[in-house]
C-alpha cells in the first residue's frame, strides 16, 4: 500500500508541474499577442508594416520574466537568443499563440519570407496532440506525411472544436514546407505547416 500511495503522490505532483509549466507558457503567449497587436496598430497609423525585429522584441519582453523557468524546463537561455535559441523561443511560444490569437499571428506571419504553397490529399491516419497538433495523412500512392497545426488554418470544417473527428476522413490540405528548430532533437528539420484544410469525404 505504501508503494501505491507513493506513486499516487508522484503522479499528482508530475501533473501539477506539467500544468504549471503550461500555465506560464500561455501567459507569455497572451502577453506576446497583446504586444504584437499594440505594435501593429501603432505601425499602421504611420502606414508602416511591423518588422520581424519588432515581433522578436515582443517575444523577448514577454518571456524574460520567466527566464529562470525557461532555462530549467527547456534549456533556453534568454541571455543569448542569437541563432538557434531565438528560433527555439519562437517555436515554443508560437505554438501557444496559435491558439491564443491565431488572427494576430497570421497577420504577423505576413511580414515573414514568402514560401510556396503546396497541396496534398489523402486519408487522415492518426492525430497527435503531443505539445502541438499534427495530422498523419496517407495519399493515394501510399506515402504518409505529417502536417503540423502551428497557426491559423483556413477551413470550412470546425477544426478548433472537432479536429479529432477527422481521423479516417479524406482531406485536402494546403501547406508550407519550412525548416524549423526542433528542441527535442536539438536541430533543424523540414516540417509541413498547415495553412488550409478541407474535408473531401465525410463518410468514414
Amino acid at each position: 500500500m505504501k508503494t501505491n500511495h507513493y506513486f499516487t503522490i508522484l503522479a499528482f505532483f508530475s501533473f501539477f508541474l506539467t500544468t504549471a509549466q503550461e500555465d506560464y507558457l500561455e501567459i507569455i503567449a497572451e502577453k506576446s499577442c497583446d504586444c504584437i497587436q499594440q505594435k501593429k496598430e501603432a505601425f499602421e497609423k504611420e502606414s508602416k508594416e511591423i518588422t520581424t525585429t519588432e515581433l522578436g522584441v515582443c517575444l523577448f519582453e514577454s518571456a524574460r520574466e520567466y527566464k529562470d523557468r525557461l532555462i530549467a524546463d527547456y534549456e533556453l537561455d534568454m541571455t543569448n537568443l542569437a541563432g538557434e535559441a531565438g528560433e527555439k523561443l519562437g517555436v515554443l511560444i508560437g505554438s501557444k499563440m496559435a491558439f491564443v490569437c491565431p488572427d494576430i499571428l497570421m497577420a504577423a506571419a505576413d511580414t515573414e519570407e514568402e514560401y510556396e504553397s503546396l497541396w496534398e490529399s489523402g486519408k487522415v491516419q492518426s492525430i497527435s496532440t503531443d505539445n502541438f497538433i499534427s495530422f498523419e495523412i496517407k495519399n493515394a500512392e501510399g506515402k504518409t506525411q505529417k502536417f503540423y497545426w502551428f497557426t491559423f488554418v483556413s477551413s470550412g470544417f470546425d477544426l478548433q472544436n472537432s479536429f479529432k473527428e477527422l481521423k479516417n476522413k479524406e482531406v485536402e490540405v494546403e501547406y508550407l514546407e519550412q525548416e524549423l528548430f526542433d528542441p527535442r532533437i536539438g536541430e533543424y528539420r523540414k516540417m509541413n505547416i498547415l495553412t488550409a484544410l478541407e474535408v473531401v469525404d465525410n463518410i468514414n
